[in-house]
């Protein structure tokens, strides 16, 4: 891409992109009702909650936490329980955790003639039989918060290893040995960089189209807001479609049609002048070492992003916290074909829409706009984090992941290190989520 600097500035690409973004955020941010009138409540964000807070019990040091959630959601359930059996069935998992018994709040479950449902009850019991109700627990392998809470009941026996699943304790061991090799590799990685910046031999490269002038920021706003503006008409032609879809398979056909929007989008010029992949750094020069550097950004991030997840979730406590619609959807199915679609959605096709729009696009722009890299790697990172669906706890921690892909695009000069970092970031944590938890 080539600009006269002289030409004149068309701001209309960041006004679409103020306005867009704001309905974004503005729409993440909303808590969705529970029902409406003609419709039964399913209690999806009081069942993300709990397996929310049952996944913190078993974390070190985050029991306390957990039980501050428990009293809040009890009271909540407690009030439809004897209506509504999905309530019921997660007011047993609450008084379970609690170590209360389920009381008169119970009878709808004790009434059922589902196994499903004597297993809720079994688990609010003060000394259930374990052998019953781990049994009970597999009579529906897709209910992930069940299982979670029958193998959390049955660690607190005296011989629960008996009982324990091979499945899980295989889990909890690659988890276990996993996450110190993480942080040990992590530590590794600190030290290098920090010592070739000491030396002087790590230096940005910028993207390829640095330095850019006012005129090119304006086109790769617009471009931002082009590929924004794809990405929410998809979503609501998908919504709008007759076809019945799942949330997962739907995300993931929404997202793969935007990745080929935005491919096909870069033949277009902006303004008479094109802004393609290659004026953003996607392209494959040098590859081997781009997915290297992204590796090593990934280890440098992972552990201080996730201390701040940990720190804003302990911060925020007492806020609604929305959790992401896939993670929901998630704890709802079994087998592997969600667990790869999660996978191909998280891993992959989010990686490089968002890459693409937050780094490759807004990134640059605002640098340019503002005249400082740090400015722009902040508030494009922020605005990254703001439009997430999980809520102003994990703001800054996903914050943290935008800025450290800024800085892996501006020193390596393309936008593969970004990429592979967010996708190792995602992969990894869904994979450790699935490995301790279900």
């Amino acid at each position: 891409m080539t600009a006269n600097p002289s030409e004149r500035r068309l701001l209309i690409g960041w006004i679409l992109l103020a306005v867009l973004l704001g309905a974004m955020a503005v729409l993440t941010a909303q808590r969705p009702s529970e029902s409406t009138d003609n419709a039964e409540p399913d209690y999806r964000l009081e069942r993300s909650q709990m397996q929310f807070v049952l996944a913190l019990r078993s974390m070190p040091g985050g029991a306390a936490a957990a039980q501050t959630s428990l009293p809040t959601l009890d009271a909540e359930l407690k009030r439809s329980a004897t209506k509504n059996m999905e309530a019921a069935r997660l007011l047993a998992i609450v008084r379970a955790a609690e170590g209360r018994p389920l009381g008169p709040e119970g009878q709808l479950l004790r009434a059922s003639s589902e196994e499903r449902d004597r297993a809720y009850d079994q688990l609010a019991t003060p000394k259930p039989d374990p052998r019953h109700l781990l049994t009970l627990s597999e009579t529906d392998p897709s209910d992930r918060l069940m299982k979670l809470a029958v193998w959390q009941h049955l660690d607190r026996q005296e011989d629960a290893q008996r009982y324990v699943p091979w499945s899980r304790v295989a889990g909890y061991t690659i988890a276990v040995l996993a996450l110190p090799l993480i942080l040990l590799l992590s530590a590794w990685a600190w030290v290098f960089v920090l010592a070739q910046r000491a030396s002087g031999r790590l230096k940005p490269v910028g993207l390829p189209d640095y330095p850019l002038t006012l005129a090119d920021a304006d086109r790769f706003a617009f471009r931002a807001a082009q590929v924004l503006s794809g990405y929410l008409l998809i979503n609501l032609a998908l919504a709008m479609t007759p076809l019945d879809f799942s949330p997962l398979v739907r995300a993931v056909l929404m997202l793969a049609l935007v990745v080929l929007f935005f491919l096909g989008l870069f033949a277009i010029p902006v303004y008479g002048n094109a802004v393609g992949r290659s004026d953003i750094g996607l392209t494959t020069h040098n590859l081997g070492r781009n997915i290297g550097i992204g590796f090593l950004v990934f280890l440098l991030e992972l552990p201080i992003a996730m201390l701040l997840g940990y720190l804003g979730t302990r911060l925020f406590q007492g806020v609604y916290q929305p959790s992401h619609p896939i993670t929901q959807q998630l704890s709802f199915e079994g087998g592997w074909g969600p667990v790869v679609g999660v996978f191909l959605l998280a891993a992959v096709l989010a990686p490089l829409w968002e890459e693409v729009l937050f780094r490759g696009l807004l990134f640059p722009a605002i640098a340019r706009v503002a005249g400082n890299v740090i400015f722009g790697a902040v508030a494009s990172s922020f605005i990254f984090g703001a439009v997430h669906p999980q809520g102003i706890a994990l703001v800054v921690a996903l914050g943290t992941v935008g800025f450290f892909a800024c800085l892996a695009a501006h020193y390596s000069g393309s936008l593969v290190p970004a990429i592979v970092m967010h996708a190792l970031h995602n992969g990894t944590l869904l994979a450790m989520t699935l490995l301790l938890f279900g």
